[in-house]
Formats: structure tokens, sequence, C-alpha cells
């Protein structure tokens, strides 16, 4: 029988723009509390159509606690909690260590100075987890990672603000075929992810810059923020049905629809 795949989300009720931690922010221009819960809403509805088991999952909420990928990164049955950069967002991580303890995960974290913000940094693709580094996550923590995980790690670094995390300029749409923004990368680690082999489905600057590649695939159905025509174009190219939701109000935060999300990664 058919497993539908779990994506954990939570609950915007508590979603604000209570401080300026990367370069989107800006607390004048404050979110429309009503249009993010119908936007998350919409998106939590077109993640069910597309075949998917969603669970929303919240505890003692933060202002960005919304954007769940950044809680930890989910390996088989452990829960790798993340160890957050900013003192503004480091009082979530007891939170995510209750509530996926609750869920049956065993957690771990890594150990002080090694920054890590979860599945909002690190993405499985070519049987590797890329991380993202430079600006929130470090170099140490993919070693820990490998360390204590049946996986191997490409550490790459980002070096545009824009895209602080590596969900805002990277997406593997399968582990052959990924979204990127190029100018995202430093030239080596875009050599790095090039030199993996697979498809890269090159995204423009423009449609960078409205989170094109903060999308979520399941399976052929992709799942991405409007106003991308471009990009959608390029996936149905390359075989994939696109799918537009709108994230306004979560790209004044400096994000969109696949840091609303979180999915286990069933490996080896």
């Amino acid at each position: 029988m058919h497993t539908k795949p779990t994506i954990y989300v939570c609950p915007p009720t508590s979603f604000t723009l209570a401080y300026e931690i990367n370069t989107w922010m800006d607390t004048t221009n404050q979110i429309d509390t009503a249009v993010a819960i119908q936007q998350w809403q919409i998106l939590c509805d077109t993640l069910i159509q597309a075949g998917t088991d969603v669970k929303p999952i919240a505890g003692n909420l933060y202002p960005d606690s919304v954007f769940i990928a950044n809680a930890g990164l989910i390996i088989n049955d452990t829960f790798i909690l993340s160890r957050f950069r900013f003192k503004e967002r480091q009082r979530e991580e007891s939170v995510w260590q209750e509530l996926f303890g609750k869920e049956g995960y065993t957690v771990i974290q890594p150990p002080e100075k090694h920054y890590f913000e979860g599945a909002g940094d690190a993405l499985f693709f070519r049987n590797h987890l890329i991380g993202g580094t430079g600006f929130r996550g470090t170099k140490n923590t993919y070693n820990w990672i490998e360390k204590t995980q049946p996986i191997s790690t490409l550490p790459v670094e980002l070096v545009d603000p824009h895209f602080y995390h590596l969900d805002t300029c990277f997406c593997p749409l399968d582990d052959s075929t990924a979204l990127i923004y190029p100018g995202a990368f430093s030239k080596k680690s875009f050599d790095d992810i090039k030199a993996l082999g697979g498809t890269l489905i090159e995204v423009s600057e423009e449609e960078a810059h409205r989170f094109a590649c903060n999308a979520i695939a399941i399976q052929k159905h992709i799942i991405l923020p409007s106003h991308n025509p471009k990009t959608a174009t390029q996936l149905q190219k390359n075989g994939y049905t696109p799918f537009f939701v709108e994230m306004a109000e979560y790209i004044k935060s400096g994000g969109a629809a696949k840091c609303c999300t979180l999915s286990p990664y069933r490996g080896s």
C-alpha cells in the first residue's frame, strides 16, 4: 500500500515581524495576520491535494515558528535539532526538542558553536546532504552530521544576504533534478554542486528574489510561490506540474512555501 508522505507544518497564529535578522525584514512593513493565515491554509490545502499527509504541530509559538523548516532536520528516526545563530530564534529550540521528542524521534543537537538551522539550510540531492553556510549554518556542523549519520555531506557557501538559507536558492525536485539560483553561491560551491551531476534548472535573478526556489516537490507536483512564470515554464519543460501559492506575507519575513514545511527524509 502506498503511504502518503508526511509534511509537518506550524500554524501562523503568532507570526509577526518582531525583529530584523535578515535583509528582507522591515518592522515597519508589518504582517497582515488574517491574510497570512489565509495564505498558510491555502498552502496546506494544496499540499493535501498533491497527496501529502499534512500534520500541524505547535507548542509555545514565537514570531518565526511558522517557518518550521528551521526547527531541525529529520533523518529516518532522528531529529537533528537546530542551533540557531540569532538569540531571537534560540528560544524556539526547547519547544521543537519537546514536540519532536513527543513525535517519537530521537532528538540530538549539534555541539555549541556548530550553528545549524534545520531543513532551511540542509537539503538532500544526489545522495548528499547539501549544507548551506555563510550566513546561518557553519561548516563544522556538517562535519559533525557526517560523523553521526550514515550520509555524505557537501557544505556550500552562500554569498548573497538575500539568500541566507539554502532553501531560498536551491530546491531538489528529486535526486536527479534541482532548481538553483547560481548567483547565491560562491563560484566554487556552485561548481561543487554541478560536479554532483544531474540536471540543474537555473532560476533568473528576478524570480529568485520572488522565492521561486523556495518550492516543495511532491513527486512531479511542484508547489512554488506565485509570480514566477518563467520558472513554471521551465518546470513544465522538464516534466513537472507547477502549482502556485501566494506567499506575499511570508516573503516580508524572508520566507515562503518551503520554509513553512518540514518533511522527514527516509534514507537507507
